[in-house]
């Protein structure tokens, strides 16, 4: 895959805000910090599943759909005894390019959920307990890979309005965790 390929300039276009997400989430060095980041995706991957599931689903994808993994967190956060925090939902997108840039950011978090499985696992979390939306993310590698191939060869793509839907979509994750810890530090500060 080239460096202008579309895959390449998202992640170029949205590389400081996918940074500034793991820099807010931190490592999982600790099954608080595991919680915390549980509650936190819980709450942007709710509302991503449900803004995906808005949309008009394109012809060019046919029958691929994205790994859906908010009835496992929802599981997860049951097993570790957590709520849900409300966060404010996500809309339908306008376009089939902006669809691609929501999916960009969904799909592209199960390339991380291998790792974060080794570390929840640290903690006693597994498929079967705590950590069975990381073994979702990580079972079907190949829908990223399909994901990828519609993306590269859909028959018209605007990278503006793929960059503004993927940016939205790191934004509404950030705002996620932000507010569990600005919610935590009202309690305590």
């Amino acid at each position: 895959m080239s460096s202008d390929s579309r895959r390449f300039l998202l992640r170029r276009r949205t590389h400081s805000n996918h940074k500034q997400l793991d820099h807010l989430i931190g490592p999982l060095d600790s099954l608080i910090a595991y919680r915390r980041y549980l509650r936190g995706v819980g709450a942007f991957r709710l509302a991503a599943e449900a803004a995906v599931q808005r949309n008009i689903w394109p012809d060019f994808l046919s029958d691929w759909r994205p790994t859906l993994v908010a009835s496992f967190i929802l599981s997860d956060m049951e097993d570790l005894h957590e709520t849900l925090p409300l966060v404010p939902s996500i809309g339908a997108v306008c376009s089939s390019s902006a669809l691609m840039g929501l999916l960009y950011v969904m799909e592209g978090a199960s390339l991380g959920a291998k790792m974060l499985a080794v570390q929840a696992e640290t903690f006693g979390l597994t498929c079967d307990f705590g950590a069975r939306h990381l073994n979702a993310q990580i079972s079907s590698p190949q829908n990223w890979r399909i994901f990828l191939n519609h993306l590269e060869s859909m028959p018209e793509f605007d990278i503006e309005e793929a960059t503004s839907s993927a940016t939205m979509m790191f934004d509404h994750a950030v705002a996620s965790v932000a507010r569990l810890d600005n919610a935590r530090e009202s309690r305590f500060g």
